[in-house]
């Protein structure tokens, strides 16, 4: 497998950045994950793959996730209406 391409921009960076100008709210993300991944840590799992989506644990805290190709498919943020 290639290395990935190194650029001088770190994780938080891109994090603050999805924040702050991409208005993306983490900690809606966050939740989402904890919702889709709490009963397996509970059971001392590894990982689990849910909906396409596979998570893996250590520590009892999730620490990587990715999408499995044949699911590829956006995912549909819960939006707070904009009635005024």
């Amino acid at each position: 497998m290639p290395a990935k391409p190194s650029l001088p921009v770190t994780n938080h960076a891109v994090i603050r950045y999805l924040e702050h100008v991409a208005a993306v709210d983490i900690e809606a993300v966050r939740q989402r994950i904890h919702e889709d991944t709490k009963d397996a840590i509970a059971a001392g799992a590894r990982g689990i793959t849910a909906n396409g989506i596979t998570y893996k644990f250590k520590d009892g805290q999730v620490t990587t996730v990715w999408l499995d190709q044949c699911h590829l498919r956006p995912i549909i943020w819960p939006q707070e209406s904009q009635e005024e």
